[in-house]
């Protein structure tokens, strides 16, 4: 799995991918760097929505990735639409 993307008249975008399921993110510094649960990032404690799930940092640590989010309610929550609407 290549982890840049050619943008249609632009540069290649770099990511990170995190977990099995390779979600991607451009936190810390970007490398085309693949992370694993327990590995160190060099970004904020949060969640983080990406290409393909959501990825737990806590303490500077990649602690789990999601590939579902839910809302207060139990309700699925779309994290693509969520990330298209940002």
């Amino acid at each position: 799995m290549s982890l840049g993307t050619e943008r249609a008249g632009g540069p290649t975008e770099t990511y990170n991918a995190f977990g099995k399921n390779k979600i991607r993110l451009k936190v810390g510094e970007p490398k085309a760097k693949p992370y694993e649960i327990g590995d160190h990032v060099d970004a904020p404690d949060g969640l983080y929505l990406g290409h393909g799930g959501a990825v737990m940092i806590l303490n500077k640590m990649f602690i789990a990735e999601f590939g579902v989010i839910f809302d207060e309610q139990g309700c699925k929550l779309d994290i693509e639409e969520i990330r298209r609407k940002r």
